[in-house]
């Protein structure tokens, strides 16, 4: 039996009075994302299907109307189930705003985590949708809505908490800065287990305990990140790629689409965009 065709729509939108959201708008895709992170927080919504994400290796399935809330830096995949398309919106909200203006309301440290991955309510499904809508059209009250939702969320779900542990700890394993100044990934990991003083062998395994990835993924989403907020700033793909630590705008393109599912072209026209899988 021939493999079924979609056609995926991807769109990205950074609304101007809100520069710190970004809306990622998914609809009628199958494809898969590599384990990856995110410095942000980020909300979904799913809009149509379903989909499999697994995090601090627990595996949840989310489908029509649910929530997905998954702190920043968490390692985390997001997956079709049985090759069906799903569709959703993902808003990824800076930390710094999030620890300005929605930690003080609700009486937590910076320093905190999401404590309920999953939320199925119909009510607050339908006010994310709302809000997500909002911040797309740039309306005034959209930020006021936005942090009035996250602390609905808590309220009804106790969807925050203080971190278990130090978010900063991945430090010791790579020094601030330092993704650009490596080689290539094949010798990247040995560059690092010597900063750190460690044997390789001893160095990946120490690393997956504590970030959730292997050495190379982590890297390679922390130059993306590097590359996306570059490319919102208008920097050229080549620019962002030499700035990132990447070869050259094919190894890029490769990372990108492998861990995005989308090129950076795409992301920096910050238009729709389609294709066949």
């Amino acid at each position: 039996m021939p493999h079924e065709s979609h056609l995926a729509v991807q769109k990205f939108a950074v609304p101007q009075s809100l520069p710190f959201v970004e809306v990622r708008t998914t609809l009628n895709s199958v494809q898969p994302y590599a384990e990856h992170f995110h410095s942000s927080w980020s909300l979904g919504a799913i809009l149509e299907g379903r989909t499999q994400f697994r995090l601090h290796g627990q595996a949840h399935e989310a489908q029509k109307g649910d929530l997905v809330l998954i702190g920043p830096g968490v390692a985390h995949s997001c997956n079709p189930v049985d090759g069906q398309s799903r569709s959703y919106h993902m808003a990824h909200v800076d930390c710094r705003w999030f620890a300005q203006r929605v930690c003080p309301v609700l009486c937590l440290p910076e320093n905190c985590e999401a404590a309920l991955p999953l939320i199925r309510d119909s009510e607050l499904f339908a006010g994310a949708l709302e809000v997500i809508q909002a911040m797309l059209a740039g309306q005034a009250h959209s930020e006021q809505a936005l942090l009035d939702l996250l602390v609905r969320l808590q309220l009804a779900h106790g969807c925050f908490r203080p971190a278990a542990g130090d978010c900063a700890s991945t430090a010791r394993f790579l020094p601030v800065g330092e993704e650009g100044s490596l080689s290539t990934e094949r010798h990247a990991v040995s560059q690092l287990a010597e900063i750190s003083g460690l044997r390789r062998e001893s160095y990946s395994r120490a690393f997956r305990r504590g970030t959730g990835l292997p050495p190379a993924s982590y890297l390679h989403c922390l130059r993306l990140e590097k590359v996306r907020r570059l490319l919102r700033q208008g920097k050229s793909i080549a620019e962002a790629a030499a700035a990132a630590g990447y070869a050259d705008q094919s190894h890029l393109h490769r990372m990108f689409v492998k861990f995005y599912s989308v090129t950076p072209g795409c992301y920096r026209k910050g238009a729709s965009h389609s294709y066949k899988k």
